[in-house]
């Protein structure tokens, strides 16, 4: 025991002597040591936000490109819509011209002997008073 004793003794010595160097061995050791895992799970950390953000980014692109092909799908049906009605426009003045032509023939065979009754006629169809 006495062995023990001494052992234990020369320990406490040896600590009370060198506590500031064992101190800053323990240190050199473990700070380090703690540095690595923190900076690791820090580095993980990084490395699952970067992934996430990544997939959110690809979700965003993905919709972005639907809603570009719907609105280029939608552009593409009004402008074959307005292409059908300005087809449709010029018929219709078309046939409004044809329709002026036959009248003018029509009033023009009518009244080649009596011009001023045009004017009578005209007034009678459009409900048009002399004032």
């Amino acid at each position: 025991m006495s062995i023990l004793f001494q052992n234990l003794e020369a320990m406490v010595n040896f600590i009370k002597e060198y506590w500031k160097l064992l101190l800053a061995i323990a240190y050199a050791i473990f700070i380090p040591l703690y540095f690595y895992q923190s900076t690791k799970s820090i580095q993980n950390g990084l490395d699952n936000s970067r992934e996430f953000s990544q997939k959110q980014i690809n979700i965003l692109q993905n919709s972005l490109d639907e809603q570009s092909q719907y609105y280029d799908e939608l552009l593409q049906q009004y402008q074959d819509k307005i292409d059908a009605e300005e087809i449709r426009y010029n018929e219709e003045i078309e046939n409004i011209k044809q329709v002026q032509q036959e009248q003018q023939k029509e009033l023009s065979k009518r009244f080649k002997n009596n011009p001023s009754a045009i004017s009578d006629e005209l007034r009678k169809r459009y409900n048009l008073n002399d004032k």
